[in-house]
């Protein structure tokens, strides 16, 4: 119906008018490959895409258009069932459409002074992370390997990661990829959940990297989809050990394109194209933290070894603390780091497979059991790392070095397979063991024999032994361990799920005491979520012995300062403080707050989210030929996120009642404060009647999208350091006076009424 649409609307154009050429989408596998269209769009002043309904070959073409530079105008029709992937996909609605109902209306908007226009793309490049990888939402053995083997490269990586961030910002992809010398798209099967949302995000990413040249891998296993514009792009992969070959020959391609790059051309200094304050993922910008990381307080604790945990929410920092004390330690060669980041997924079919199927005294031995000798191997595995070099030098080294290296290199394949590999590679062997062993026996226990035995041939007190000896010769040793919560939802966490994360603290611990009682100058450090935490400390008794630094941002002061050392990046003037850099880039205010405040306001107080509406914003003063960014970028910014932290929150619902789904929708218009029945009378409606209220609104206040009020004051989450105890006292003893107010992130999202 659409493309009739369209098509009748091109043939009742006015001859002589217009020059419109047509290309109709069709997905149909097995068509050529269609090369005039790409021919068109470059030939074209304007490319206008239909985006009523996405789909893989359009989507890739929109991202072809913005790499050269072509004036885009996007369309959608009124009328079709609203398309619910392109909320999840992200992209299209940073970039702005123009809606039609009938021909007429297409006719009008060909015809009218709607003017197009050009997404700016940087040329400004990114040495130091060159290659940049769109991950998908759920790893397999192909992605594991794949990410793997670019590890193994050396060459540095950024990444979309949508366990971290629920949609991809056009800004965010076109910043990357113009950034980068390589990119990566791993393209799912349909069989895969959230396949369809990751293959459109790829579409986007991989017409940008086209479009700009920019060496471009598109894998994807046997017999997968293979969109028709990307067909003979695209590598297919028929058994994992594919994988190092494909990797080889894109790290090759990435590596010519670096070495033959004469530079980005100089920008002015202090333009909005200059700024930059680096990237709101962590793991996306370990090179340049160094450059700007604000030393907080429970930053210098990690560093002293003071603490054993480091809890905080997304978008708090917890990661950027990893990868800055990595990075410090590293500086002396006598250090030893393990850093350690796997994924959640890797323990999934040994807790399946073997946890729930054994008694709980034989569950928690083998799983201390397993993190312990995990630990004290990966140790093992950094001196050996390290090492590679020195030991041939000298003498003390080579001794221990070799006898390491003879009794657990085989093991853990220590030159083929990083962490996440030799981690699946542990949980599989383990599974195989248990399967030959006690087929499908419930109620199993073990022996400290059968046990070593499962794990595997060498005894822990000799591998301990081998540490202790080794780590003699060095300066000190800490483990970093981050990551092993990423991507579990709160009401995903089973008991066993609990105990993995408990023993993994209990074994870390157990190592730090063992080599400390040995005069080894060693800590572990491991990196939670604060929601995890919270779960983790209800359900263990003896929580006080576990040290934690919790990150909170309750002061906004704070983050100006982490925003201040960014900014001075882009300035020789280190000593200009914060309101001085800022009014340099941005509009004083905006609806008449100060502008960096209203930015604060609507962040719920995560670095991370100030950080990508900066960006936002900037990107709408540089497409609208702003020289500063203005009160309508900055509004504009601030809407465009709006979207991702809307999303969160009701993922974050869905997990702990899927049924909720959409809720947060019904307060659409509302005013920003409510009293209790006003609150449950707006979310509560038809389908949602039957909800627990209580664990609703709940979850609500804790994720900050409410906050109470009481006279004139308002408290959210993070102004009591994230302690729900306080907000339900405040609830329980001032009942009558207290309203429940809608945090200003979601004012514009849900046209919240501020009156």
């Amino acid at each position: 119906m659409v493309g009739q649409l369209i098509e009748g609307a091109v043939k009742s154009l006015p001859i002589g008018g217009l020059e419109v050429q047509t290309w109709v989408s069709n997905d149909i596998c097995g068509l050529p490959l269609t090369d005039p269209i790409f021919e068109n769009i470059l030939k074209s002043d304007v490319v206008v895409a239909d985006i009523t309904r996405l789909n893989f070959n359009v989507t890739f073409e929109v991202g072809f258009a913005i790499a050269n530079g072509k004036k885009l105008l996007l369309t959608k029709h009124i009328g079709t069932v609203r398309d619910g992937r392109s909320d999840r996909v992200g992209v299209f609605d940073t970039l702005g459409y123009v809606q039609y109902e009938t021909t007429s209306d297409i006719i009008a908007i060909l015809e009218s002074d709607v003017s197009p226009k050009t997404i700016n793309f940087p040329s400004v490049k990114d040495s130091k992370s060159p290659v940049y990888i769109v991950e998908p939402p759920i790893r397999d053995e192909l992605i594991t390997k794949l990410v793997s083997r670019v590890k193994k490269t050396r060459i540095r990586y950024r990444s979309f990661n949508p366990n971290e961030d629920v949609r991809l910002s056009a800004t965010d992809a076109i910043r990357h990829v113009s950034e980068s010398f390589g990119v990566m798209i791993p393209i799912l099967d349909e069989a895969y959940e959230d396949a369809e949302v990751h293959n459109l995000r790829g579409a986007f990413v991989a017409g940008l990297a086209l479009g700009a040249g920019i060496p471009l891998s598109l894998v994807q296993h046997f017999g997968g989809p293979a969109p028709l514009d990307v067909r003979d792009l695209v590598s297919t992969i028929k058994h994992p050990d594919d994988i190092s070959s494909l990797v080889q020959a894109f790290a090759i391609s990435v590596t010519d394109a670096t070495d033959n790059f004469v530079g980005s051309p100089a920008r002015e200094a202090g333009s909005l194209e200059a700024l930059n304050i680096g990237d709101s993922t962590a793991e996306n910008e370990f090179e340049g933290l160094d450059h700007y990381f604000h030393n907080t307080d429970q930053y210098l604790k990690a560093e002293r070894g003071e603490v054993n945990l480091v809890v905080g929410r997304k978008g708090t920092g917890k990661t950027a603390i990893f990868g800055h004390l990595r990075n410090r330690k590293r500086r002396d060669r006598s250090n030893v780091i393990v850093d350690l980041r796997p994924e959640g997924y890797q323990l999934i079919r040994l807790r399946e497979e073997v946890f729930e199927k054994l008694t709980a005294g034989a569950k928690n031995h083998l799983i201390m059991a397993f993190w312990e000798f995990i630990l004290y191997i990966e140790i093992c595995n950094k001196l050996i790392e390290g090492d590679r070099q020195r030991h041939m030098a000298d003498a003390d080294i080579h001794k221990i070095y070799t006898r390491i290296r003879s009794r657990y290199g085989d093991q853990l394949k220590f030159e083929e397979a990083d962490f996440s590999e030799r981690l699946l590679m542990v949980s599989e062997h383990i599974v195989q063991e248990y399967r030959s062993r006690y087929s499908a026996s419930d109620g199993v226990t073990f022996s400290t024999a059968s046990l070593t035995e499962m794990l595997y041939k060498t005894d822990i007190k000799d591998v301990r032994s081998d540490v202790v000896e080794y780590l003699r010769l060095k300066k000190s040793a800490v483990i970093l361990f981050d990551n092993l919560d990423r991507g579990w939802p709160e009401s995903g966490l089973t008991n066993d799920d609990i105990l993995v994360i408990r023993c993994l603290i209990d074994a870390a611990r157990k190592v730090q005491r063992d080599l400390r009682q040995n005069d080894i100058d060693f800590s572990s450090i491991v990196f939670l979520r604060n929601d995890v935490y919270q779960i983790l400390m209800r359900r263990t008794a003896d929580f006080g012995k576990d040290l934690s630094a919790q990150l909170d941002w309750t002061d906004p002061d704070q983050i100006k300062e982490v925003i201040r050392l960014r900014m001075i990046m882009n300035r020789s003037d280190e000593a200009q403080d914060f309101n001085g850099l800022w009014r340099r880039y941005f509009v004083p205010y905006v609806d008449g707050v100060e502008s960096s405040d209203y930015i604060l306001d609507r962040s719920l107080r995560r670095p991370r989210n100030v950080i990508k509406m900066i960006y936002e914003s900037r990107a709408s003063a540089i497409n609208l030929g702003h020289k500063t960014i203005q009160d309508s970028d900055v509004k504009k910014g601030v809407e465009r996120f709006s979207r991702n932290l809307l999303i969160e929150a009701d993922r974050e619902l869905t997990d702990i009642a899927p049924s909720a789904e959409g809720i947060l929708y019904n307060l659409i218009g509302e005013k920003s404060v409510l009293s209790r029945c006003d609150l449950e009378g707006a979310l509560f409606q038809e389908k949602y009647h039957d909800l627990d209220r209580e664990t609703i609104i709940d979850r609500l206040l804790y994720f900050g999208f409410l906050g109470i009020r009481r006279g004139r004051s308002t408290k959210y989450i993070y102004d009591v350091g994230y302690d729900m105890n306080l907000i339900h006292a405040e609830i329980r003893k001032f009942s009558d006076a207290v309203r429940y107010e809608i945090n200003p992130a979601f004012y514009s999202v849900l046209y919240i009424d501020e009156g």
